[in-house]
């Protein structure tokens, strides 16, 4: 199903020339095999090139999947994806680290081979 682009990611041009960015943001959704809800924390570590990521823009749109049935693969997936589209092609890492009460702590992550 694709996602709905009610809080679009936008970016910011990269004129301070960072040359990695490290952000933390926490997340909620629903199982998509559970039916039950959980959290975490994404790990997100890119290394830009023209632009950055703008962060109020990405955590709107962090909440909007907060009702929304996946699992943490499919999470990371998304994110990933989404980050991509919003600042090329660029060497990226996303680890979502989940936590719920049905079992132990999760992680799944996914690094671009992109050069720097």
């Amino acid at each position: 199903m694709p996602l709905e682009r009610r809080f679009p990611l936008e970016t910011i041009p990269n004129d301070s020339k960072i040359h990695a960015v490290e952000y933390y943001p926490d997340y909620s959704v629903i199982c998509s095999i559970g039916k039950e809800a959980f959290y975490g924390t994404l790990e997100i570590t890119y290394y830009p090139k023209e632009l950055l990521l703008e962060f109020m823009s990405f955590e709107a749109w962090l909440r909007s999947l907060a009702m929304r049935e996946m699992t943490i693969e499919e999470l990371c997936r998304l994110v990933f994806d989404e980050l991509l589209a919003a600042l090329g092609d660029i060497l990226l890492v996303v680890t979502v680290t989940a936590k719920t009460t049905v079992h132990a702590p999760v992680r799944a992550t996914i690094t671009s081979e992109a050069e720097t």
